[in-house]
């Protein structure tokens, strides 16, 4: 995992959302994760993360807030 990697995240008991790593710490395995939802940062570890996956990322930033849109840009944009 690293900076810049999409991913989803486990922000508590049986809750998941999605973001953009913006920080990892290989040797200490911790993760810092922008929200795509609201841009708060998630801090925590790697296992409670996971990177995503071409079409996961199309069916994430569906489902995401104004943050995720300002962040990335448009797919039609993105080489394949």
């Amino acid at each position: 995992m690293k900076r810049l990697d999409l991913v989803e995240y486990d922000c508590g008991p049986g809750c998941s959302s999605y973001g953009q790593v913006i920080a990892a710490d290989l040797d200490a395995e911790i993760v810092k994760v922008r929200d795509f939802e609201d841009g708060s940062v998630w801090r925590g570890l790697m296992d409670h993360a996971r990177v995503l996956g071409e079409q996961e990322i199309r069916e994430a930033l569906l489902f995401s807030g104004g943050y995720a849109r300002k962040l990335l840009p448009p797919f039609e944009n993105t080489p394949k």
